[in-house]
C-alpha cells in the first residue's frame, strides 16, 4: 500500500509539473524582472547625478555648525539645550542623510530640511521625525530631494549623545526587502489570474500557496522585533522551552522577552537600520554560558498554555542546533510559527465540506496571516480550531457517513489543544453532541465518544472557573488594565448581575460588526495599524457568507445550539477581560480585541446563512475573489510598509 501511494503521488506530482511547471516558471521571471524593474525607479533620481556625487560622501564633524555640542575625541557630545547640528548640501541632489551614535536609550530626532537659506523665517522647511531605537548606532534620514540646508535637532533629556558621524548618501540602492516583497505581490497575482482550474479545483492548494507566499514577506521584512501584541512575553517562553537545546540567556534575549523593556522600542526607518538592528542582535554570545551577563536556565513549560508556543520553541531551536546568530534564529521562531498555521489551515480546508470559501477567505485575512508570522500562540488557537471545527461540522452535514475514530480523535485533540491554548473556547468540543445516532457504529461507540467528549469539556472548564470561583483573592489579574482585582469584579458582578448583564450586552452589540466582519477582526496588525480600505473586508465577508452556501446545510436545531455555544464564549471572553484587564466597577470593558472571536466566526456565520440564495458565479472567478481579496488587503500594508521603510 505504501508503495502504490509514493508511486502515485510521484506520478501527481509529474503531473502537475508538466502541466503548471513552465507557467511557474515563466510567472516568476516576469515578477523578478518587474521587481528590478521597480528597483530602478525607485534610484531613478540617483542614476541621474553625476558619477561624481554618487556614493557615500562623509561630512568632517568639525565643519559642521552645532549648538548644544561639544567637539571631544572625533566625537560631537550633546552637553545641553538648544541642540542642533546643520548639515549643508554638497551637491544637487541628497537620497539620505546618514549619521553614527552612540546612545543608550530610544529617542526621537527631528530633521528640518530647509530648501533655501531663509525656510525657518519664511516657514517653508519641511521636518521629518527620526526615531531611533536603544539597539541601533546608524541613524538614516530620506531626504530624497535637493536643499539648502538640513538641521538635525535634538530633544531635551539626551545629553551625553554622543555623534560619531555625519555621511551624504546618493548609492544606488538595491533593496532585498523591497524585491522580496514586489516580487511575491506580482507573482501571487499573476498566479490567482494564470492558474484557474487549481483554484477552482483546489482550493486549499491555492490558500496554501498565498499563505506562504505572505507569511514568509513578513518575516523577513518586518523587523526582528516586537511589532505584535505580547509579543516579547511569546518569544520569551517559547525561548526557554528549548526543544533539545540548552537555554543560555544573553541579556539581548532577556531585553527582547520583556514586555515592559520593548514596549516602546521604535522601529528602524530604512534597510541602513534594519541591518544595523540585526547586526547589533548577531554579536549576542547566545551559545556562551560564560559570557558576560548570560544565565543558563532549565527548560521547561511555565504553564499549560506553552503548547501553543511549541512551533515557535520548534524553530527557535532548530536555528539554535545550527548556531545561527540572533536575528536568523528570531526570524525562525515566526517562520515554523506560519508553516503549522499554513498546514493545519490546509488540512482543514481540504476536509471542509461547508464553509469552505469561508474558511479559505479568513485564514488568508491580514490579521490572520499577521498572527502566524508573529510570536503568539494565536496563531497555533486558530489553526487547531479551524481543523477541529472543518471535521466536526463536515461530520453534521455528512449525516449518512459513520464517523471513524481516526476523525473524532482529530476533533478531541485538535479542539483540546486549542481550549488548552486559551480555556474560554473549551464549550467548541460540546458540537460533537450534535451527532445524531445513525453517525455511530452501535449504542457502546455513541456513549464513549460523547461521554469523552463532556467528560474533556467539564474537566476543561473546571480549570478554568474553579479556582477564580473558589479563591478569587489568590487569583492575579493583569497589572495593564490599572486598578484590577479578581476579587473585587466578582464581588461587583455578583452583587448586581442584571447591572452586568446589562453591561455585557451592550459592550458585544456595541462591537459587533466590527468584531465579527469589520475591519477590528481580520484588518488590525497590532502596532503596525490597520489596514486601509477596511470597509472592504466587511463587504466581502457579508458576501462570503450570503454566497458560500453548501448543498448539504446546517439544520435550525444544531444553528441554535452553535448560536448558544458561540453565546457562551462571547460571554466568557467579555467576563475574562472585565475580571483580569478591567479596573473594579469600571462602566466598561477593557482589554477585549476582535482577534479573540476568531476561532468561534466559522460556526457563527454558518449557523447565520440563509439557504433561499443560490451561487452561480463560475467557480474560478468565486474562487478567485475569495483568495484574491484577502491577499490584496495583506500586501496592501506589507507594500507600504515596505517601500516606506527600505529606502
Amino acid at each position: 500500500m505504501r508503495e502504490y501511494n509514493a508511486k502515485r503521488y510521484k506520478e501527481t506530482i509529474k503531473r502537475v509539473m508538466r502541466t503548471y511547471g513552465k507557467r511557474l516558471l515563466i510567472i516568476l521571471a516576469i515578477s523578478l524582472a518587474a521587481a528590478m524593474l521597480m528597483e530602478l525607479f525607485w534610484n531613478r533620481q540617483a542614476l541621474q547625478i553625476d558619477k561624481t556625487d554618487r556614493g557615500m560622501i562623509s561630512v568632517p564633524l568639525d565643519n559642521l555648525y552645532t549648538e548644544g555640542f561639544e567637539a571631544r575625541d572625533g566625537k560631537l557630545i550633546l552637553t545641553g539645550q538648544p541642540a542642533m547640528i546643520r548639515i549643508d548640501q554638497p551637491c544637487s541632489y541628497v537620497r539620505k542623510l546618514e549619521y553614527a551614535f552612540a546612545y543608550p536609550y530610544d529617542f526621537v530626532a527631528v530633521a528640518r530640511i530647509c530648501p533655501t537659506a531663509d525656510a525657518e523665517a519664511t516657514q517653508s522647511f519641511i521636518d521629518i521625525a527620526d526615531g531611533n531605537n536603544r539597539l541601533l548606532t546608524v541613524s538614516e534620514v530620506s531626504v530624497d530631494a535637493s536643499f539648502d540646508h538640513v538641521d538635525l535637532i535634538f530633544p531635551e533629556g539626551t545629553e551625553g549623545l554622543e555623534i560619531l558621524s555625519v555621511n551624504y548618501d546618493n548609492s544606488v540602492h538595491v533593496s532585498g526587502r523591497r524585491i522580496l516583497a514586489t516580487a511575491t505581490a506580482l507573482l501571487l497575482i499573476l498566479w490567482i489570474l494564470s492558474c484557474p482550474s487549481i483554484l477552482e479545483n483546489r482550493l486549499e492548494y491555492a490558500f496554501l500557496w498565498i499563505g506562504m507566499g505572505a507569511c514568509v514577506t513578513i518575516v523577513f521584512t518586518f523587523p526582528a522585533q516586537k511589532v505584535s501584541w505580547d509579543e516579547a512575553y511569546h518569544f520569551r517562553h517559547a525561548y526557554e522551552l528549548g526543544l533539545g537545546t540548552r537555554i543560555i540567556l544573553s541579556p539581548e534575549v532577556q531585553y527582547y522577552g520583556s514586555d515592559d523593556e520593548v514596549a516602546s522600542l521604535l522601529y528602524p526607518k530604512t534597510m541602513q537600520e534594519f541591518n544595523n538592528l540585526e547586526q547589533g542582535l548577531d554579536r549576542s554570545a547566545i551559545y556562551d554560558p560564560d559570557a558576560s551577563g548570560n544565565q543558563v536556565i532549565r527548560s521547561g513549560f511555565a504553564s499549560f498554555n506553552d503548547i501553543g508556543h511549541i512551533p515557535c520553541a520548534i524553530g527557535i531551536s532548530f536555528a539554535r542546533l545550527l548556531h545561527l546568530p540572533l536575528a536568523t534564529v528570531y526570524k525562525c521562531g515566526r517562520l515554523f510559527n506560519a508553516w503549522f498555521y499554513l498546514l493545519l489551515t490546509w488540512l482543514a480546508i481540504r476536509r471542509a465540506k461547508i464553509g469552505k470559501q469561508l474558511l479559505t477567505a479568513i485564514a488568508l485575512m491580514p490579521t490572520l496571516l499577521f498572527l502566524a508570522s508573529s510570536y503568539s500562540y494565536d496563531a497555533s488557537l486558530n489553526a487547531c480550531a479551524f481543523l477541529g471545527l472543518s471535521y466536526v461540522l463536515s461530520e453534521l452535514v455528512e449525516r449518512d457517513t459513520p464517523i471513524t475514530w481516526r476523525r473524532y480523535l482529530i476533533i478531541i485533540g485538535s479542539l483540546f489543544f486549542a481550549s488548552g491554548v486559551k480555556l474560554l473556547y473549551a464549550p467548541l468540543l460540546l458540537l460533537v453532541l450534535l451527532l445524531p445516532r445513525q453517525k455511530f457504529r452501535d449504542k457502546k461507540t455513541v456513549y464513549l465518544m460523547k461521554g469523552g467528549v463532556l467528560l474533556v469539556c467539564v474537566l476543561l472548564l473546571a480549570v478554568m472557573m474553579l479556582p477564580t470561583l473558589l479563591n478569587p483573592v489568590g487569583v492575579e489579574a493583569d497589572a495593564r488594565g490599572g486598578a484590577t482585582s479578581t476579587g473585587g469584579q466578582l464581588s461587583v458582578i455578583f452583587g448586581n448581575p442584571i447591572g452586568y448583564a446589562k453591561l455585557l450586552l451592550m459592550s458585544v452589540l456595541s462591537s459587533a460588526v466590527d468584531f465579527t466582519i469589520g475591519n477590528g477582526i481580520f484588518g488590525t496588525m497590532a502596532h503596525y495599524g490597520y489596514v486601509p480600505f477596511g470597509g472592504f473586508i466587511t463587504v466581502l465577508m457579508v458576501f462570503l457568507t450570503l454566497t458560500d452556501v453548501a448543498k448539504d446545510t446546517l439544520r435550525i436545531r444544531e444553528r441554535v445550539v452553535i448560536l448558544g455555544l458561540v453565546g457562551i464564549i462571547v460571554a466568557f471572553i467579555w467576563t475574562a477581560m472585565y475580571i483580569s484587564f478591567t479596573p473594579v466597577g469600571a462602566a466598561s470593558i477593557n482589554g477585549v480585541q476582535g482577534r479573540y472571536f476568531v476561532p468561534i466566526l466559522l460556526p457563527l456565520l454558518l449557523a447565520l446563512q440563509t439557504t433561499h440564495i443560490e451561487n452561480h458565479i463560475p467557480r474560478a472567478v468565486y474562487h478567485r475573489i475569495v483568495v484574491g481579496v484577502p491577499m490584496l488587503l495583506t500586501y496592501s500594508v506589507i507594500l507600504y510598509k515596505v517601500f516606506v521603510n527600505a529606502s
